[in-house]
């Protein structure tokens, strides 16, 4: 299942720089988070907030509706957790 319980609406979401998860059926999910004053020239020219990857080497416009539509609490034990269960097996 792409979304299970623990995913909810975006409107939810905290635009404080924390870092979770968000996603839309259509475009999969990644780790983000937003900022404020970001921006991607190809996709909008001025600087009214973007989600980011932590590593800026992703973006997610909202313009246009585009952007994700759930997110979820990131948690990195159980990230480590599962990446090392999964290296393991």
């Amino acid at each position: 299942m792409f979304f299970d319980d623990a995913w909810m609406d975006i409107q939810s979401v905290p635009r404080d720089g924390s870092i979770v998860w968000v996603g839309d059926p259509d475009v999969g999910q990644f780790v983000m988070r937003w900022n404020p004053s970001g921006s991607n020239s190809l996709f909008q020219p001025d600087p009214v907030g973007i989600w980011e990857s932590p590593d800026e080497c992703m973006t997610w416009s909202e313009d246009g509706g585009f952007g994700p539509t759930f997110w979820k609490q990131f948690d990195l034990e159980h990230e480590r957790r599962r990446a090392g269960s999964q290296s393991n097996g």
